[in-house]
């Protein structure tokens, strides 16, 4: 018989490579069986989708009808819009395209009804306090960003695993919004531009495409990253939230400073928005060699 080799037990065993703080996170605190709660937050979901699929259709269609060709124009910018984003998303490590499709759904669906009624109320009363310069920042900034954020946090409760995800599908509910939202302005450029129907819509997008570039995508971006890291990652990180909600507010005042204060936030949100973006993407990149990620891209 020969004998067995022997353990040696003396031997040096290998570290486990150091993992950052939030690997081995799942959902946050969500149980493995669906609960009335979710349930019920599934349903505002729904009921957000269908209400914002007849609103967005009851202001699209009359102007389509009315200039049939322009509505196809505007759509095309739409085209371009979404494969832009995808080019840039795509290659992100753990990019799920069925979650991109939630966040831009809810931008552009439900985010409108929850705007429409916020954006209303809240012109009213700046209206009435007299408060000129800073309608535009509470009709619109405001309310758009909590609709925005929303629907953000209901993607990460329900499916998001890290804490950039918050940033990347953020980006496509800005998306949603944007496009729908240049869609409106571009049919109404071209109804309202005497000489030609095609110059007041490509007038339109291109002037909210040169000025302030996927404005939208980023400031969701930083508001998605920030409630990433709340509910996924570095709670004292939630501060990225500011950066995308006071930066839609700086951006809506219409005061005498007004081109001063856009030029600020463009020099200001752009680069720091491309540094985070570069900076998860390579944390995407350093984690996906780790065994928990065979889960985490099977979801």
């Amino acid at each position: 018989m020969t004998a067995s080799k022997s353990f040696d037990q003396t031997q040096p065993v290998a570290e486990p490579p150091a993992v950052a703080s939030w690997v081995g996170g799942n959902l946050p605190s969500m149980p493995a069986r669906k609960t009335v709660g979710e349930y019920l937050l599934l349903g505002t979901v729904a009921v957000l989708l269908l209400g914002g699929v007849g609103l967005v259709a009851f202001v699209l269609l009359g102007q389509v009808l009315e200039v049939p060709d322009i509505g196809a124009l505007s759509l095309l910018f739409v085209v371009a819009y979404v494969v832009v984003l995808y080019l840039v998303t795509f290659r992100f490590p753990g990019f799920r395209p069925r979650y991109a499709l939630y966040g831009w759904l809810w931008g552009a669906l439900a985010c409108m009804v929850l705007v429409t009624a916020g954006g209303d109320a809240w012109a009213r009363i700046t209206s009435s306090l007299g408060w000129q310069p800073v309608a535009y920042s509470f009709a619109g900034a405001y309310p758009e960003e909590i609709a925005k954020g929303f629907g953000v946090v209901i993607l990460l409760w329900l499916y998001g695993r890290r804490p950039w995800e918050g940033m990347i599908y953020g980006m496509w509910v800005g998306l949603g919004f944007e496009v729908v939202e240049n869609y409106l302005y571009g049919m109404s450029g071209a109804l309202f531009d005497v000489d030609s129907d095609v110059h007041g819509v490509l007038w339109s997008w291109m002037l909210r495409t040169v000025a302030g570039p996927g404005l939208h995508v980023v400031f969701v971006g930083f508001v998605g990253l920030g409630i990433g890291e709340v509910l996924l990652g570095d709670k004292s990180k939630w501060f990225y939230v500011l950066f995308g909600v006071f930066g839609h507010f700086v951006w809506n005042l219409q005061w005498d400073l007004f081109y001063l204060s856009l030029g600020a936030v463009a020099v200001v949100l752009y680069p720091t928005f491309i540094y985070l973006f570069v900076s998860r993407w390579k944390q995407a990149r350093a984690d996906v060699g780790r065994t928990y990620m065979h889960q985490y891209f099977g979801a």
